[in-house]
Order: C-alpha cells, then sequence, then structure tokens
C-alpha cells in the first residue's frame, strides 16, 4: 500500500509494475480527500490548502510523469482515467480547497 502523496514511494510503485509486468497499459487514479473551510475563515490554513492540492493534484501529476514512457509504448494505446468531482465546477464555499483541486486536475487532464 502507497501513500499518494510520497511522491517517490508513487515513482517506485510504477517502476515495480514495469518490473513485475514489462508493460503498463492503463493508469485508474482515484485518490481523493476533502477539507472544510472558508477562505475568509482565519483557521484555513495554506498548509491545508497545499496538502489537499498534494493529494487530489499532484500525486496524478507525478503517477502519470513516471507512467507515460511505458503506456506510450503500450500495444493497447496506453490509458490513464482520472477520477474528478462535479465539485470541480460548483460554488460549495466550503469547500474552496476541493473545488479548486479538483478543477485543476480536470484541466491537466483535458
Amino acid at each position: 500500500r502507497y501513500d499518494s502523496k510520497d511522491e517517490p514511494a508513487m515513482r517506485n510503485a510504477v517502476a515495480k509494475a514495469l518490473e513485475r509486468f514489462n508493460h503498463l497499459d492503463a493508469l485508474i487514479l482515484n485518490a481523493g480527500d476533502f477539507e472544510l473551510g472558508r477562505v475568509g475563515d482565519r483557521t484555513t490554513t495554506t498548509e491545508a490548502w497545499r496538502s489537499l492540492f498534494d493529494l487530489n493534484f499532484f500525486s496524478v501529476f507525478y503517477t502519470v510523469q513516471e507512467a507515460l514512457p511505458a503506456l506510450l509504448k503500450s500495444e493497447l494505446g496506453g490509458r490513464v482515467i482520472c477520477v474528478s468531482s462535479s465539485s470541480a465546477e460548483a460554488n460549495t464555499p466550503a469547500l474552496g480547497s476541493y473545488n479548486a483541486s479538483k478543477a485543476a486536475l480536470n484541466s491537466f487532464c483535458r
């Protein structure tokens, strides 16, 4: 089991999969979490936003980056499936960091 926010561990997981199976045809990326808090509330911290983006966005970025060479070589065409949320386009003030991280994910996937 891997911590999706642990970049070296996730890159290593891709390497181990390639070592074991000799190819990679697809990724399904479904990590996600949220934290309640409004921007105007001083208890909502920059660190909380960073932590959420580390999981909801950056973990996808570096996992795809690591797997991309193998996916491009896949005889099946290599596919990446990212699970996002309708919150990427929602207007839920208490979920600002979640909404923004999922919007970033959607943009990355496009």
